[in-house]
């Protein structure tokens, strides 16, 4: 259950797990525990089942402040991270997120900006 994840005494999380808790408690996925949310391979067909909801973003200069973002390491690894763009500082993109098991931070502008490179880009997410 989400809930559980959101009160991990440990407050450790993985980025598909932080999302899913983000997006569960603004109220805007509140059905995110019909999927395997610690999963980011799973947000595409979740959010393609809620199309009344949520949009496909797929030109990495179009994000808004709350998309969420889908990376990966390579097409290979086509959904490795998923974050939340929170929009530019001193003209950087920055994102939050979660490493694997890590705490949750703001993503310095030099690991958000590879939501630029079409190598790691792959989609994106707005909530409509």
């Amino acid at each position: 259950m989400i809930e559980q994840s959101i009160n991990n005494p440990l407050k450790v999380t993985c980025c598909a797990t932080f999302v899913g808790s983000v997006l569960y408690l603004a109220g805007v996925a509140p059905d995110i525990n019909t999927i395997n949310y610690d999963y980011c391979p799973n947000y595409p067909t979740y959010f393609a089942n809620h199309s009344d909801k949520w949009i496909l973003i797929t030109d990495n200069t179009k994000l808004q402040p709350g998309d969420v973002v889908l990376t990966g390491s390579s097409k290979r690894a086509r959904y490795g991270h998923i974050e939340i763009f929170a929009g530019y500082v001193d003209g950087y993109a920055t994102c939050l997120g979660a490493g694997n098991n890590e705490a949750i931070s703001i993503a310095s502008p030099r690991e958000c900006n590879n939501i630029y490179d079409n190598n790691y880009f792959n989609e994106a997410y707005r909530y409509i």
